[in-house]
């Protein structure tokens, strides 16, 4: 088994490499399935993110089919996206 992974892994890198989590984003997804549903403001205080690296964060992860998102009006009046955890298939 391990075997055939390989192989998979050296005949498809550049797919492996768009979906190939850091331990920070395994940590973040975590979290995320915990929470429910987050906003990029979510991660700012727990791990000393700004609000452009946290928004970075999830926006990656929802290119990468991880996340799920909505544009939702902010508390401010401005937007933001809302996230949850949702694995898409997409090939």
């Amino acid at each position: 088994m391990k075997g055939f992974l390989r192989r998979q892994v050296i005949e498809n890198l550049a797919e492996v490499k768009e979906v190939l989590l850091t331990q920070a984003d395994i940590d973040l997804l975590n979290t995320i399935q915990l929470m429910e549903t987050a906003v990029a403001a979510d991660f700012m205080a727990a791990n000393g993110w700004s609000i452009q690296h946290s928004s970075t964060k999830l926006k990656e992860l929802y290119e990468q089919g991880y996340l799920m998102r909505r544009d939702m009006k902010s508390r401010s009046g401005g937007s933001e996206y809302v996230y949850w955890f949702h694995i898409r298939d997409e090939d």
